[in-house]
């Protein structure tokens, strides 16, 4: 039986040998890189739902807070709260809207500390000032007739 290996050359015979272990490095380069990003994506996940989703809401709730200060007219001008809650700090303020005398902007700022960073949500809108809720909450809503016979909302004094 005659052999073939004399008819390859000396380089060419270890030539697939080490072939297979630079493609075996690569491909092992490649799945530590697809590990690094999957635990990434991991620590984010859990970051944002231990971290930052407690913190929104805390943000949307003082919101809330202020809004139903504003309807029931115990919402100041120029207001500024500030406290902690958890590991969490926040800070409530209103300031006058200057572009129209009817509206407060209210801000709430909740913030703390992640790896050494601060980091904070700010949630910001625009309320009625206390004199004109009063005034929106003395008229009640009713239904009338329009000249078609159908009912309407409508504002009575």
């Amino acid at each position: 039986m005659l052999r073939h290996t004399h008819l390859l050359s000396r380089e060419e015979r270890g030539f697939a040998l080490f072939e297979a272990l630079i493609s075996v490095l690569l491909l092992s380069i490649g799945l530590v890189v697809i590990a690094q990003v999957f635990l990434k994506s991991v620590q984010t996940t859990n970051y944002q739902e231990q971290v930052l989703y407690p913190a929104q809401n805390l943000a949307e709730e003082f919101m809330k807070e202020l809004e139903i200060r504003s309807r029931t007219a115990r919402l100041k001008r120029n207001l500024f709260e500030s406290g902690s809650e958890g590991i969490y700090e926040y800070q409530l303020t209103t300031s006058d809207w200057p572009l129209t005398p009817d509206l407060l902007q209210a801000r709430v700022t909740v913030s703390w500390d992640y790896r050494g960073k601060k980091k904070n949500v700010t949630l910001t809108t625009l309320l009625p000032r206390a004199e004109v809720t009063e005034s929106i909450s003395k008229r009640m809503p009713g239904r009338i007739r329009n000249k078609d016979g159908e009912f309407q909302f409508a504002w009575q004094e």
